[in-house]
């Protein structure tokens, strides 16, 4: 629960960090920042910190993750905006070949998966892993669930 709480935090701070830096966009002055998600949770977790500040768009629509290359026009998408938000190398692998040239532009780029932990199922924690790992995460955006106020 922890994790979900420390992935929005980061979100936050990247969207605030990479907006103090950025000169407005000259295709929209009065908006905040360009940001551009790879699929729906990755999206919908952004929008709900960033709210109406900035301009949070999707490229993924419809598309299965596994299976989803991106149009020239995705790649461009990702190239023009301020911030890149994806989920991982391992669960989105065409990220990856574009992360070396990303680093080189002025797209600040977010591997939202990058900061968690893996935790251990209750009552699983003696079984050993020989298969590797699922590049799966849940998102949580309550950490502590649904208050009671």
């Amino acid at each position: 629960m922890k994790e979900g709480f420390f992935l929005m935090a980061m979100v936050v701070s990247l969207v605030m960090i990479a907006g103090c830096d950025k000169s407005a966009n000259p295709k929209q002055p009065t908006q905040g920042m360009s940001v551009v998600t790879s699929f729906y949770p990755m999206y919908a977790m952004t929008k709900e910190v960033s709210g109406d500040l900035n301009d949070v768009r999707m490229i993924q629509s419809g598309a299965g993750i596994h299976s989803f290359e991106p149009s020239v026009n995705d790649v461009a998408a990702i190239y023009d905006a301020d911030l890149f938000v994806y989920h991982s190398h391992t669960l989105e692998a065409w990220a990856r070949d574009l992360d070396p040239n990303l680093k080189k532009s002025k797209v600040d780029v977010f591997e939202a998966s990058k900061p968690l932990t893996l935790d251990r199922v209750k009552g699983l924690e003696d079984m050993e892993v020989t298969q590797g790992i699922d590049p799966a995460t849940l998102y949580d955006p309550l950490p502590d669930g649904p208050s009671n106020s």
